[in-house]
């Protein structure tokens, strides 16, 4: 199951390429893939910076997205 993480930043990589999030976030692409592929999470340090960029909730990768998501 995603996380509300995962699901936010899928859709916002669908409005933004994931190489401009990740150079936002100062990460690689193949950072950013895994985070909505679910193989990875971010640390403290990306959550604070996805969410200062972006505002994702930094305990949204934690949390189970809803069903329908």
């Amino acid at each position: 199951m995603r996380t509300e993480g995962q699901i936010r930043l899928l859709k916002l990589t669908r409005k933004y390429t994931q190489a401009r999030v990740a150079r936002k976030c100062g990460v690689s692409q193949a950072v950013i893939s895994l985070w909505i592929s679910g193989k990875r999470k971010p640390d403290y340090d990306n959550r604070k910076t996805i969410h200062e960029q972006y505002q994702i909730e930094m305990d949204a990768w934690d949390r189970a997205a809803e069903q329908g998501a």
